[in-house]
């Protein structure tokens, strides 16, 4: 099930928006600046660039002049990263008219993307003086803090934007998180808690109960709480991954994975992958590798720059025996994100267990300089050598060990004990080791 891009909008911008859209291709029907203000207000929520975009050069094009058409303009210059035009525009709207609380919060916004909180902060305080939208206004500030690493002043405008609306779920996460960073468990229950004992219908405020509960390991009481969150919603994203994490740590795998099919209805594009993904990895956790490819399958059709999917199930097909598969899985891997050491080791591995050394020397060769943690490479590399014959190579690489990577060198015949079987490799290394 596809979401509803107009859920929580109402009925006439619905009829607004499509219409603007019916005529796009077509000789465009005269339309007030008030209607063109719902339009390009509701694309913008939406972060439809290309929507936006074609509102307001049609709103230009009837009104030139007329300062709620600019100030859509500024905010799609902002959206796309043109700061400066953006500013300039903002600028000369604020001169006309200083105190137009949506020009204010406007400017507030790309101070914001240029990374000047505290004059975003100043912009946000102007913006709240109409008394509009101060639940969002204060969370923006609330933000601005956090960035700043000010959580004492960021957890104050978060109170405050949920005084203004308890229903503020951005502003109820953030606290959870804050105080979750700061190690307040018992300070966010409190609090949690008695928030749904005044709003028992706050699908936000349920959820970061349980989810305070899950990290004290209050189970039983999380599940609780996560339910009492999807009934009073039952799109809540957030509360169907968490909820299927405590059913899995409950050992109730079944309930996990139910749990995520039931929230792919709601959800998007993204999510749905990645209720996909994690159904995927619950089967492959219980070495249920056959169904667990096929949920891997589902999400690289879908998106094939998922390298985290193209990994595990590089894995299933591994331990199924489908060994080529598994390699091709490995490459893609490498190929979308070739920095990762993770890859790499285990395509090697894998070519170390199919005795193909002369491949896991190639793959060695080229990976270890740019590595993360060249010693691993380093390691293999050595037994390659040892395989193969190439013994001066081998030896080379012993030194460097024992040089650059001595730890590494003191576990080399304990994980390659084919190695310990040779007096002159023992020998090499036991003297290394004592220099």
């Amino acid at each position: 099930m596809k979401k509803d891009r107009f859920d929580n909008f109402d009925p006439e911008v619905r009829q607004l928006v499509l219409s603007f859209e019916n005529q796009l291709n077509t000789h465009m029907a005269f339309m007030d600046v008030e209607s063109l203000e719902v339009i390009a207000d509701f694309y913008l929520e939406m972060h439809d660039v290309q929507g936006l975009e074609a509102v307001v050069k049609y709103g230009e094009q009837l009104f030139p002049n007329n300062r709620a058409i600019k100030l859509r303009r500024a905010q799609l210059l902002t959206i796309t990263n043109q700061f400066e035009p953006a500013y300039n525009l903002l600028v000369q709207l604020v001169d006309e008219n200083p105190q137009n609380t949506d020009v204010q919060f406007a400017m507030a916004i790309l101070y914001s993307m240029m990374g000047k909180s505290d004059k975003a902060v100043a912009c946000y305080l102007k913006a709240s003086k109409d008394g509009y939208d101060l639940d969002a206004i204060y969370s923006n500030i609330g933000d601005e803090y956090y960035k700043q690493k000010d959580f004492d002043k960021a957890v104050e405008y978060y109170l405050k934007a949920i005084a203004d609306n308890p229903d503020e779920s951005r502003s109820l996460y953030n606290l959870c998180y804050i105080w979750q960073e700061q190690h307040k468990l018992e300070r966010a229950e409190q609090f949690f808690h008695n928030h749904v004992s005044e709003h028992p219908f706050s699908s936000a405020g349920w959820y970061c109960l349980g989810r305070i509960y899950y990290l004290e390991g209050h189970l039983q009481q999380a599940v609780d709480a996560f339910e009492y969150s999807l009934a009073a919603d039952e799109s809540n994203i957030d509360t169907y991954l968490t909820l299927s994490d405590v059913w899995r740590d409950l050992g109730d795998y079944a309930r996990a994975v139910r749990t995520l099919h039931e929230s792919i209805p709601f959800s998007d594009k993204s999510e749905r992958l990645s209720a996909l993904y994690r159904i995927g990895y619950i089967y492959m956790e219980q070495n249920n590798y056959h169904t667990a490819s096929t949920y891997f399958k589902h999400v690289v059709t879908d998106d094939p720059s998922d390298a985290e999917s193209w990994y595990h199930l590089g894995l299933c097909n591994q331990h199924l025996g489908n060994l080529d598969d598994a390699i091709e899985c490995y490459y893609r891997v490498i190929d979308l994100y070739p920095d990762n050491d993770q890859p790499w080791l285990t395509l090697i591995d894998l070519y170390i267990e199919k005795e193909n050394y002369p491949k896991a020397v190639a793959l060695l060769e080229s990976a270890s300089a740019e590595a993360d943690f060249p010693e691993h490479f380093v390691a293999r590399l050595c037994y390659c050598y040892f395989k193969l014959g190439l013994r001066n190579r081998m030896f080379n690489a012993i030194y460097k060990m024992a040089y650059i990577y001595p730890e590494s060198l003191s576990t080399l015949l304990v994980t390659y004990p084919d190695m310990a079987l040779d007096s002159e490799v023992v020998n090499t290394v036991n003297n290394m080791l004592k220099k």
